[in-house]
C-alpha cells in the first residue's frame, strides 16, 4: 500500500480520475532476491488459469511439514521483495506458497480484482493436490493489500472450509475508505476526495464480508504508527468479526511486524497451537 495513488500528488487530475482504479495494483518486473538464496529447496509453481494465462508463484518448501502458508503480499513491486517477510517459515515446519499476481514479476497479463479472486481460488486449489501440501492445514496470510484480499475470499465456502486460520497484517477495511483518505493528503485531490473515492470499485472490501469468516480462526495485526493504512481500519474491521478472533495490536512501521523476532515467534506460536495437531 506505501505506493497507493501517490501518483495522485504529481499528476493532472484528469489521470487520477481515470487511472486511480488501476493504482490499487503496483507492479513491476525488477528481480529483488534471488528465491534460491533465501531457500535452496525452492520450487516455482506454474498454474495455467481457466482463461489461459500462466502464473509463476514461489514455494518454499518445508524438509517435514506440519502445514502451509498459502501467503499474499502487498500491491507494490513483486514476490521477488516480499519474500523476506515469510522465507523463515521452513526452518520451521511450514511450506510456504507465495502467490504471484498478474503482471507482477514473471507473470504476464494485468492485475484486476475480478481476476485476482479467480486466480486464487484457481491457485489454492491446485496447491492443495501437490503431496506435501495435501492433508495437512493451510494458513492464510496476506500483508497490506494481500491481507485485504485475504480476508474477502476467506469468506468464500469453497476456500474457507479448505483453512485453518486467516491472518491479516495491517488490512484496510475498504477500498473507497482508503482512497479517500490518502487523496485528502493532497492539496491536489483535497478538494475531490469524495468523488473521487467514489471511482474506485469497493465490491471487494472485506468489511462487506469479514462477519462470514466465522467460525474460522481470524487474527488481525496492525501496527498503531502505521502511517500506510492507518490502525483505525484494523481495529474497524476486528469490530465486525464474529469469534474466533484476535487483534494484535503493535508498534513501528507499516508490515514490520514479522521482522522482529517477537512477531515471528508470536505469529508461530499461534498457528503452531491452533493449526497443527
Amino acid at each position: 500500500m506505501s505506493t497507493w495513488c501517490r501518483a495522485s500528488l504529481i499528476l493532472p487530475l484528469f489521470i487520477v480520475i481515470v487511472g486511480c482504479t488501476d493504482l490499487v495494483f503496483q507492479p513491476n518486473h525488477i528481480h529483488y532476491n534471488n528465491p534460491r538464496e533465501l531457500d535452496k529447496a525452492f520450487r516455482e509453481v506454474r498454474i495455467t488459469t481457466p482463461d489461459g494465462t500462466l502464473l509463476r508463484h514461489w514455494l518454499f518448501p518445508a524438509s517435514s511439514p506440519k502445514g502451509t502458508v498459502f501467503f499474499l503480499h502487498g500491491n507494490a513491486q513483486n514476490v521477488s521483495s516480499h519474500a523476506n517477510s515469510v522465507a523463515w517459515l521452513p526452518h520451521h515446519g511450514f511450506n510456504v506458497l507465495l502467490f504471484e499476481y498478474r503482471g507482477f514479476g514473471s507473470n504476464s497479463g494485468h492485475p484486476d480484482l475480478d481476476t485476482t479472486m479467480q486466480d486464487i481460488t484457481t491457485t489454492f486449489h491446485t496447491i492443495r493436490k501437490i503431496p506435501s501440501i495435501a492433508g495437512k492445514p493451510i494458513i492464510l496470510f496476506g500483508q497490506s493489500l494481500g491481507a485485504s484480499i485475504a480476508l474477502y475470499i476467506a469468506s468464500k465456502p469453497e476456500l474457507k472450509n479448505h483453512l485453518c486460520a486467516v491472518i491479516a497484517e495491517a488490512p484496510f477495511s475498504d477500498y473507497r475508505a482508503i482512497a479517500q483518505e490518502v487523496l485528502a493528503k493532497s492539496w491536489l485531490t483535497w478538494p475531490l476526495q469524495y468523488p473521487l473515492s467514489w471511482t474506485i470499485d469497493d465490491r471487494y472490501s472485506p468489511i462487506k464480508r469479514i462477519e462470514t469468516i466465522a467460525p474460522l480462526p481470524l487474527v488481525i495485526i496492525h501496527s498503531v504508527d502505521d502511517t500506510i493504512i492507518p490502525y483505525h481500519h484494523g481495529q474497524k474491521l476486528f469490530t465486525h468479526a464474529k469469534e474466533p478472533k484476535q487483534i494484535w495490536k503493535t508498534e513501528g512501521h507499516h508490515i514490520a511486524f514479522l521482522k522482529t523476532k517477537s512477531g515471528r515467534k508470536r505469529f508461530l506460536d499461534y498457528v503452531n497451537a491452533t493449526c497443527v495437531q
